[in-house]
């Protein structure tokens, strides 16, 4: 949500998610288009230290996040096209 407010009061734009943009839209009153050529899927990434590679609670929501039950729709249909 920080690129909407860094864009809010200058001559800027961003591209971001289409949820967050519409909510943006929604909560800030800012103009939101689509682009006029079709962008790559977002990829989703995550890093943890090597400490935390045998905590319990640490394994236990990677495995979540790796599956795909800890994400919404929308990022889970990101994870599913960038594995394609």
């Amino acid at each position: 949500m920080s690129a909407p407010l860094a864009v809010r009061s200058s001559d800027l734009l961003c591209t971001i998610p289409r949820s967050v943009a519409q909510r943006a839209r929604e909560l800030f009153g800012l103009r939101v288009f689509a682009p006029p050529f079709e962008l790559p899927a977002a990829q989703v990434v995550a890093v943890w230290s090597q400490r935390h590679d045998v905590d319990p609670a640490q394994r236990w929501f990677r495995e979540l996040f790796f599956s795909g039950r800890a994400l919404s729709p929308r990022l889970r249909a990101l994870v599913r096209r960038g594995a394609a």
